[in-house]
């Protein structure tokens, strides 16, 4: 099969562009042979600067002095303080007065929220707790037992 002369002048074009694009390689432009002296300086990093601290907040006053932060606590609905235990509210209906809204166990911790029927607010009790002159005896996924007087009663929650 024989070329043509333009097949044949193309591959020496193309054979001489690129012997010129490796020629700079070939001298040792690009990549020097032989013994080359490089300095190397090293520095020393930053110093570590204090993390940011945003202006409002260097100016709070210490939490000591923030008393209504404590006597209104966030994650209350009526932003005040749950009576301390064994002293829980009493409701004059008595026991029928309220209806289990919900039970939450985590570990061995276990709480009971009762709702009013009238709407005079939630209770949350535990066991040993006093609800209407009823002593909290046990609380369950789904109830929570009263006892008083050596009777006993269970308020079961609302399916």
């Amino acid at each position: 099969m024989m070329r043509s002369p333009v097949h044949m002048l193309l591959g020496v074009l193309i054979a001489a562009a690129l012997a010129s694009a490796a020629w700079p390689w070939l001298r040792g432009g690009v990549f020097p042979v032989g013994n080359t002296s490089a300095t190397v300086t090293l520095t020393t990093p930053p110093p570590r600067q204090k993390p940011f601290t945003p202006p409002w907040w260097r100016k709070l006053p210490p939490l000591e002095e923030m008393r209504e932060t404590t006597r209104r606590p966030l994650f209350t609905a009526s932003r005040r303080p749950q009576p301390p235990r064994g002293q829980r509210r009493q409701d004059v209906a008595g026991l029928a007065g309220y209806v289990l809204a919900g039970v939450v166990i985590a570990g061995n911790t276990r709480i009971a929220m009762l709702r009013s029927r009238t709407g005079a607010g939630n209770l949350r009790v535990r066991v040993g707790d006093k609800v209407a002159g009823w002593t909290v005896a046990a609380i369950d996924s789904r109830s929570v037992t009263v006892r008083r007087d050596g009777e006993q009663r269970r308020i079961v929650a609302a399916k």
